[in-house]
C-alpha cells in the first residue's frame, strides 16, 4: 500500500513537472547537505557540510560557487583538524524539460589545519593551497521554487608543508538532497 501511495505522488509530481519548464537564464539556485567522501590516496572517510551557490546565464550555462566545510573523519591519526574547500567555476547542462544533468569545472582553494604534529610537538599552521573540483550531477526541478539534486564531485588537493611522505588528500564526494531556486528573470 504504501509503495503504491509513493508511486501515484512520484508520477503525479512527474506530471506537473513536465508540464512546466523552469531551467531558464536568471535562474539562482542554492543547495547545502551533508557530504560524505573517500579519500582515494588513503582508506579514509569525510564527511563535509557542503553548500553552493548557481547561477544560470544560458539554459546550458552556469556558475557555481561552491564550498566544503570539514565536519569529522574516520581517520585516526586526524590528517584534518580543520579544513575548508572553496570554490568557483562553470557548468554546462545537458537539459530537457525539468530534469538537468551537469559536467563542471571549478578551480579553488582548500585551507587545512592538519591534525599531524611536527618534529617539535606542535601543530602545523593553516596551509593554503590551490585545488580544483570536477563535478558531474543530475538535478530534477519539482516545482518553481525547489528541486532534488544528486552529485558526485572530484575534488583535487594536496596538503603541504607536512612531514607526511604522501601530500595528496584528493577525495570523492557524494553530495544529494533538496536544492530551492528562484527565477530572477521574468
Amino acid at each position: 500500500m504504501v509503495k503504491q501511495i509513493l508511486l501515484v505522488v512520484c508520477w503525479m509530481t512527474s506530471l506537473i513537472g513536465a508540464a512546466q519548464d523552469y531551467i531558464q537564464p536568471g535562474l539562482l539556485v542554492g543547495e547545502a547537505t551533508f557530504s560524505p567522501s573517500t579519500m582515494l590516496n588513503r582508506n579514509v572517510q569525510n564527511f563535509y557540510l557542503s553548500g553552493n551557490l548557481e547561477y544560470f546565464t544560458d539554459k546550458k550555462v552556469s556558475f557555481k560557487g561552491q564550498s566544503h566545510l570539514f565536519l569529522n573523519g574516520n581517520d585516526p591519526s586526524a590528517i584534518f583538524e580543520q579544513r575548508v574547500m572553496t570554490y568557483f567555476g562553470a557548468m554546462y547542462h545537458f537539459n530537457r524539460s525539468n530534469w538537468d544533468q551537469h559536467i563542471g569545472f571549478s578551480p579553488g582553494v582548500t585551507v587545512t589545519q592538519s591534525g599531524i604534529h611536527n618534529e617539535d610537538g606542535n601543530r602545523y599552521p593553516l596551509m593554503v593551497n590551490p585545488s580544483f573540483a570536477v563535478e558531474v550531477g543530475t538535478t530534477y526541478f519539482v516545482w518553481k521554487y525547489f528541486n532534488f539534486f544528486a552529485r558526485v564531485t572530484y575534488l583535487n588537493a594536496k596538503l603541504s608543508g607536512t612531514l607526511l611522505e604522501n601530500h595528496r588528500t584528493d577525495e570523492l564526494m557524494i553530495s544529494a538532497g533538496l536544492g530551492f531556486q528562484v527565477p530572477t528573470r521574468k
